[in-house]
């Protein structure tokens, strides 16, 4: 997420270190990972959106949302194969979803602005690694996805089309920043020298991109270009 390249970036430019506050970074392959390695105790804090804030507070593992990081305008697209014109006609198909996420909300709001629910498909759980393969393949006839992943499928442009975007949704996927209780009370300047680590790493990436986007794009293996591609799906905050 952008989330990931923000603090990324902060650490490479040594924002962190300038702020006088240790941090260390653990990047987890899905939503769901971050989760529960939350929940398991083996991070103190995660970035992801407000679904899985909601989820580890149902889990028992209460989290305090710290501050707002982007929402996605634009950003997260559904993509189906080649002869699907629009989300309306995805009745009685198979779609993918990457399961216990925010991506079974996009999948609704998108067939729910069509006159359609979850219940006029078929959902196909699937991890974003696999997306590309299952909508190549037919597997599924579309598929929730996002940067990088999405980056990789749109090349596709022969047999992928993109049916809907959360420019449709504008401030529904909100990504915040969230922390243990414990470290919230116990550690209030290191979390205030987060705040700051990160507002100058936004303010470095909106001010220096031709220095920002190479390094925000190693994390994610991508072009520089394909990743100020991705950027503007995304609406960043301070």
């Amino acid at each position: 997420d952008q989330a990931g390249e923000i603090l990324h970036l902060a650490d490479k430019k040594g924002f962190f270190t300038e702020e006088n506050v240790s941090v260390k970074l653990v990047r987890f392959g899905t939503l769901e990972d971050t989760r529960h390695a939350f929940e398991r105790h083996q991070v103190d804090g995660m970035t992801t959106t407000v679904i899985e804030l909601l989820q580890v507070h149902e889990h028992g593992s209460p989290a305090l949302p710290v501050f707002l990081i982007d929402f996605s305008n634009g950003s997260d697209v559904i993509l189906a194969r080649k002869g699907i014109a629009s989300v309306a006609d995805l009745k009685g198909q198979k779609v993918g979803i990457e399961i216990a996420t925010l991506s079974g909300f996009i999948m609704a709001r998108a067939l729910e602005k069509s006159g359609l629910s979850l219940d006029d498909v078929t959902l196909e759980g699937l991890n974003p690694a696999n997306m590309q393969e299952a909508l190549l393949s037919g597997k599924v006839s579309a598929t929730h996805v996002y940067p990088p992943y999405s980056t990789e499928l749109l090349k596709h442009a022969d047999e992928v089309v993109k049916i809907f975007d959360s420019s449709e949704i504008p401030g529904e996927i909100v990504d915040i920043l969230s922390l243990s209780p414990e470290i919230v009370k116990n550690r209030p300047n290191d979390v205030k020298a987060l705040q700051r680590a990160w507002n100058k790493a936004v303010a470095y990436a909106l001010q220096h991109p031709s220095d920002a986007n190479p390094i925000m794009a190693e994390l994610e293996k991508i072009s520089p270009q394909e990743f100020a591609e991705a950027l503007k799906g995304i609406k960043i905050l301070n």
